[in-house]
């Protein structure tokens, strides 16, 4: 009864069909068929690869899953992406078991394929992922950390494979900032990721009297890069809060303050942080989240009836209503009853 609300979402695709450049549509699924239940939420700062595919697709089967095995098992300990595979049933596609869960898993163990499996029960996320117009599978998705497509398209080749793994790269090569070309060695640590290092890397540099002006000047422009990252954060943070996500908007301070030591944003960031914590409304809010997700959860399996779930949201809105999480509490209440 419930599984069904989280299919209805439509997306208006450009003319020629492609998904790079635009924003990622906000995928929802019926339930895991394998692994943990994942939440798709785009406010969410990850680099994702989204993988759909049906049973009875020999590309999907044969292409497609071993590529996204081979990515999750390179980037196993890699934080900041999320990687899973869409299971879809596409109506006169001739694949005689695409709604059989259990010829699924026996299909992906024999593969050894121990991705996080979702079910697209009605075609839903096919239709998202739409490519020229054509519903079709294998079908793959690279999203990038602000929620933007970067790569879309069939992964059937070695060489489509490989133009996955060098978008994911690249997504996560410029997870906090832009990368900086020709980095001269003393600032090495910006290209990996630590920032802190590469802050006080460039510091020296400025304060060297020896040091050349080319040299001075891609210090100056680290320092730059990092507290222009950190001041993207704090606004990302701000907006988050008033859309109604502070999980996400706490989180994006903490990155900024953390990620991005040594610079000026980063204070701020430390500090904005501090004034929130202590702020009554915030932990309202960051309370109501909370209890929001818990109640959206036992959706997928209610014991409660229709009319103790729709008291609980009534609850919701008297407790929470005058807070940024409000609005999202009244349109959880108007899709579901």
């Amino acid at each position: 009864m419930f599984a069904a609300l989280w299919f209805a979402l439509q997306l208006t695709l450009p003319a020629d069909g492609s998904l790079v450049g635009q924003r990622a549509p906000e995928l929802h699924f019926a339930y895991a068929v394998q692994g943990e239940d994942v939440e798709f939420e785009l406010r969410e700062r990850k680099v994702r690869v989204v993988g759909l595919f049906q049973l009875g697709c020999t590309p999907s089967v044969e292409q497609q899953l071993p590529a996204l095995k081979a990515l999750a098992e390179k980037h196993a300990k890699e934080p900041r992406l999320q990687l899973f595979a869409v299971a879809t049933t596409l109506p006169g596609a001739g694949a005689p078991d695409g709604g059989n869960d259990i010829a699924l898993r026996t299909m992906l163990a024999s593969k050894r394929v121990y991705l996080p499996v979702m079910r697209d029960a009605d075609g839903g996320t096919a239709r998202q992922m739409a490519l020229g117009g054509a519903v079709g599978t294998p079908r793959t998705l690279v999203i990038d950390a602000t929620g933007t497509v970067c790569w879309h398209g069939t992964v059937d080749t070695a060489e489509s494979a490989a133009a996955v793994e060098a978008a994911v790269a690249a997504a996560l090569a410029r997870f906090w900032v832009e990368p900086i070309a020709d980095l001269p060695a003393e600032l090495a640590a910006f290209a990996k990721g630590d920032f802190a290092a590469a802050v006080s890397a460039a510091r020296r540099l400025a304060a060297d009297a020896k040091a050349s002006p080319e040299l001075k000047a891609k210090a100056e422009q680290v320092t730059q890069s990092v507290d222009a990252a950190a001041r993207k954060l704090i606004e990302s943070a701000k907006a988050l809060r008033a859309e109604g996500y502070p999980g996400y908007a706490k989180q994006a301070l903490e990155d900024a303050s953390k990620v991005f030591t040594l610079v000026p944003a980063a204070t701020e960031a430390g500090k904005l942080l501090t004034e929130w914590t202590a702020d009554r409304t915030f932990r309202r809010e960051l309370a109501g989240e909370v209890q929001l997700k818990q109640s959206l959860k036992l959706l997928e399996s209610p014991k409660d009836s229709t009319e103790t779930l729709r008291k609980r949201f009534e609850k919701f809105i008297e407790r929470y209503g005058d807070t940024a999480i409000g609005p999202r509490i009244r349109a959880a209440q108007a899709r579901i009853f």
